[in-house]
């Protein structure tokens, strides 16, 4: 009995894995003494709450790294297997913020309506979440006492008496419709003159779409509105959303902030100078490196300038949904076929491949044959052929000329070379060449005039040559 007592213990802290050991083998407890079996019992116990941990930090990693769907089957599985655990409910909190991340608000409200979260406590620290996914439905009972209940518990950590959420519930309430309440808003704001509440006024247009409320009381706001940088650019912004680009353009004329940095951008952008728009982005993120509206912005920008190199760096710093990875590879595709990087794009299309299921789309298609053209692969016959049968001319041109060409991607690179004297030939037919202009004589010789009677009437060549 002694010996199979110790050979169970060293196979436990051999391999240090007590619960499943304990699981699979059909124990007889009566070997244990008390203090063994609390022992172990407390061991299990410590496995499970660190299996837990290393799940949970695992999720926080891809939710922080803007994977919400690979958080989002983590958590479940953490949830469905941790049903009895206290831990359950810190699980639960990730999962309902890693669902409002992909939009999803009704699986959120239905996560934050566990009775657990009610507590004061925990409801402290998830309130503002549950009135957010709480808004795309109708204002009830249970969201005005969250609304109130919410303001109480944090009242303490606000800076601006959450008057914000008080703009949000009466939004929300539809209780408020004339202007003659915003005014009364805005007049309140002289009194108080904080810089708090002016910008949760600001923000409140931008957010609830209401910029023309806060545009038609730009005057009534008080002095300090217009010397503050931060509130200066909100009101630049309201001014934007309702179109009126030149007074957006004049309040941010001389803040130098990423958010108007930002706002430059999006103006000269409009105006079709990208050149200025490119160095407006640039300076935005030099304050804010990973900005997604910048770097998407910036991404866009250089496609058109031609930056490909940055565009593709900015393309790489926003992380965006499951649903567009595929797109975003595509579009990193093209720019590295735009920098002539053909060697990488073909290790990206080949990826591409396999993530669009062996189907790509007709813009892959074309990057497609294009890159492997370059690299000299021979899939290009196979792509090239692909992409005409989706009714593109020129894969189809190509196509054709691998039937009549043994290598044509072989033979169509020799025209490069230098000592190839077609490609001098092809170039000079191809090039438009400017001739200097014929000038033309002001005095009229007597012979051409002769000439042209002499087309006029053929006899008087006859008579011209009796006369010499």
């Amino acid at each position: 009995m002694f010996n199979m007592k110790k050979l169970i213990i060293l196979i436990v802290f051999s391999f240090n894995l007590y619960a499943k050991v304990l699981n699979e083998l059909n124990l007889d407890w009566s070997i244990y003494n008390d203090v063994e079996i609390q022992e172990l019992m407390q061991t299990l116990e410590i496995e499970k709450k660190n299996d837990f941990i290393k799940d949970l930090q695992v999720s926080k990693i891809a939710l922080l790294g803007g994977d919400a769907n690979g958080a989002i089957k983590l958590l479940s599985q953490i949830v469905e297997k941790n049903q009895k655990n206290k831990l359950t409910l810190l699980a639960k909190r990730y999962l309902a913020i890693a669902y409002f991340s992909t939009g999803n608000f009704q699986e959120t409200s239905k996560l934050l309506k566990d009775p657990r979260f009610s507590d004061t406590a925990n409801f402290q620290k998830i309130c503002l979440l549950k009135i957010a996914s709480s808004l795309y439905g109708q204002y009830t009972d249970e969201l005005k006492g969250d609304f109130f209940r919410c303001k109480a518990l944090n009242f303490e950590y606000s800076l601006n008496d959450y008057v914000w959420l008080d703009y949000v519930e009466n939004f929300k309430s539809q209780q408020v419709k004339d202007f003659k309440y915003y005014t009364n808003i805005v007049r309140r704001l002289g009194i108080y003159n904080k810089d708090d509440h002016l910008r949760s006024w600001l923000k409140f247009g931008l957010l609830l779409g209401n910029e023309k409320f806060v545009v038609d009381t730009i005057d009534m706001l008080p002095e300090k509105a217009f010397q503050n940088d931060i509130l200066r650019t909100l009101i630049a912004y309201n001014l934007y959303r309702i179109d009126d680009k030149a007074q957006a353009k004049d309040f941010i004329e001389d803040i130098n902030n990423s958010n108007a940095a930002y706002l430059k951008a999006l103006l000269s952008s409009r105006d079709n100078d990208y050149k200025t728009s490119y160095a407006h982005i640039l300076s935005s993120l030099n304050r804010r490196p990973y900005s997604i509206n910048a770097n998407l912005l910036l991404t866009a920008n250089s496609w058109i300038t031609g930056n490909y190199k940055n565009g593709r760096l900015a393309l790489s710093k926003v992380i965006p949904v499951a649903l567009y990875e595929r797109e975003k590879r595509l579009l990193t595709t093209s720019f590295l076929v735009q920098e002539k990087k053909f060697q990488r794009a073909s290790f990206e299309i080949e990826r591409l491949y396999y993530d669009y299921n062996k189907k790509m789309p007709f813009e892959g298609l074309l990057l497609e044959s294009y890159i492997y053209f370059n690299e000299m692969d021979n899939r290009w016959v196979q792509t090239s052929d692909t992409a005409c049968i989706r009714y593109d001319g020129v894969n189809c041109w190509l196509h054709f000329q691998s039937q009549i060409w043994k290598d044509y991607h072989k033979d169509i690179k020799d025209f490069k070379k230098k000592d190839f004297k077609v490609t001098t030939f092809l170039e000079d037919l191809t090039q438009k060449k400017l001739y200097p202009k014929i000038q033309e004589s002001i005095f009229i010789k007597q012979k051409d005039i002769i000439e042209l009677d002499i087309v006029e009437d053929p006899y008087l060549e006859d008579m011209a040559e009796n006369e010499s």
